[in-house]
């Protein structure tokens, strides 16, 4: 199966994570490398995050559906501008939101997937 750059980069984004979980127990907010990947995403990238964030049981549209509605319009597309990068906002206060959302999503899945029972009768080729 190949991945997009997109899918990769989400893949990336939940590893770093992980990361985090196994060095200081919790997400680590100031993550330098984590928040360039947050700068570079694409259009395809946020598809895919929103998407996981999507498929957690506390993600509610309406607290993102306008914030979603002002990227979907920006052109070129960006998350968050040089000046935003070390100010509080809205834009980094929504991504830490998907962030985790997403992050949760994925790690409930992954965790559904290794259950024995829905591995017992799997066959291998």
């Amino acid at each position: 199966m190949t991945y997009t750059a997109a899918q990769t980069q989400i893949a990336d984004i939940y590893d770093r994570f992980t990361q985090h979980d196994h060095l200081h127990g919790q997400p680590v907010r100031n993550d330098k490398k984590l928040w360039q990947w947050v700068d570079d995403m694409t259009p395809e990238a946020m598809f895919y995050m929103i998407y996981w964030a999507q498929r957690h049981p506390d993600y509610k549209s309406t607290d993102f559906e306008a914030w979603i509605d002002e990227l979907a319009e920006r052109s070129p597309f960006y998350v968050r501008t040089a000046g935003e990068r070390w100010q509080k906002g809205n834009n980094n206060y929504y991504i830490w939101r998907l962030m985790m959302l997403m992050r949760e999503a994925i790690k409930a899945q992954l965790a559904e997937e290794s259950q024995p029972k829905n591995t017992l009768f799997q066959w291998q080729n």
